[in-house]
């Protein structure tokens, strides 16, 4: 899903402060927003901390039984991913669509218990990673937009309606 909010928010700031705060520093403030508008007044707090709560309560449970086990799996399901997006390439439809949403969760779930099985430092890591990568992104994008390479950058991945 688009965090539109977060777009807003980062437009914003680059336009009313361009000068004063690096491409870092406006992702960080921007990501920051959002989630206290989202927590205050879209999604309610307790909601949002129950819900983390039980789920990293299952991760620790996994992540005890199983062990290192579940790196084998991670890598499975990075597989299955792969997988997924290859078929989706070759013949899209909505059933392919379904399981790289599946896909997706499995992958997003074997993530949260390599973060628990890792620690604090890696998390904390990935973070500072995922920011710095962002912005990279972000780069190359206006890079791409500027060099009059427009048409390449508009091209949409096609999704198709379920038959």
């Amino acid at each position: 899903m688009v965090d539109i909010l977060y777009y807003l928010l980062k437009d914003i700031i680059t336009q009313t402060v361009p000068d004063r705060l690096s491409l870092i520093d406006q992702h960080k403030l921007a990501t920051r927003i959002s989630e206290v508008i989202r927590q205050k007044y879209l999604i309610h707090p307790k909601q949002i901390s129950n819900e983390k709560v039980a789920e990293e309560a299952v991760y620790k449970k996994a992540v005890a039984l199983w062990g290192k086990n579940q790196l084998i799996l991670a890598a499975e399901e990075a597989s299955d991913l792969i997988k997924s997006i290859c078929k989706h390439i070759r013949t899209p439809n909505h059933e392919i669509l379904v399981q790289i949403g599946n896909d997706v969760a499995d992958i997003e779930i074997m993530i949260a218990q390599l973060k628990l099985m890792f620690g604090l430092q890696f998390q904390k890591q990935i973070i500072d990673t995922r920011s710095k990568k962002i912005v990279c992104l972000q780069e190359r994008i206006d890079r791409e937009i500027g060099s009059d390479n427009i048409s390449k950058s508009n091209k949409q991945i096609s999704i198709p309606d379920k038959q």
